[in-house]
């Protein structure tokens, strides 16, 4: 199959050039709010695993507590 010269209205050329930068700018719009959903996340699981230490910790001393006061 041989190639055939394409031929464009220029008007929709530079139609089909801003529909293309638009396109582009939600794309790296798109891929920077994927970031920092990312670095949010990181910070929340972060967060919740310290809590959760907290928790398990205070937990101990509660079962510490409880052994030594019904003995």
């Amino acid at each position: 199959m041989e190639a055939a010269p394409l031929f464009v209205k220029i008007d929709k050329y530079k139609e089909l050039t801003k529909v293309l930068a638009a396109v582009d700018e939600k794309l790296r719009e798109s891929s920077e709010l994927l970031e920092r959903l990312d670095t949010l996340k990181e910070q929340e699981d972060a967060q919740l695993a310290a809590w959760r230490a907290s928790l398990d910790d205070v937990r101990a001393r509660s079962d510490e507590l409880h052994s030594h006061l019904f003995k």
